[in-house]
């Protein structure tokens, strides 16, 4: 970790069918961890790349452009906080109203 410049991290799960538990496991605190290593890092100045999944599996032309939306406008964090909080099994049977909005 003394010698590290960068990190890129790309790492998620683009299976969307999965349960909502576990992509938020995977895809929201996954990134956190990442985050919390590079700042753990010895070198100062570390740089680090997030690579969003939002990109990588288009079925537009080559060429094409994605704009990004923000899809939500309440805080993530609490989004997230507010799902969490609930049983599993009640957000495993609710998972479709929870990701429709």
């Amino acid at each position: 970790m003394e010698e590290l410049d960068l990190i890129i991290s790309c790492a998620a799960s683009i299976i969307f069918s999965d349960p909502l538990l576990s992509l938020i496991k995977t895809n929201y605190y996954g990134a956190f961890r990442v985050v919390s290593f590079a700042k753990s890092c010895k070198k100062e100045n570390v740089v680090f790349n997030h690579v969003s999944t939002a990109f990588t599996h288009s079925y537009l032309p080559k060429g094409s452009t994605i704009p990004e939306e923000i899809m939500c406008t309440d805080d993530p964090d609490t989004v997230i906080e507010n799902i969490t909080a609930k049983d599993p099994a009640w957000i495993n049977k609710n998972e479709n109203s929870l990701l429709m909005g």
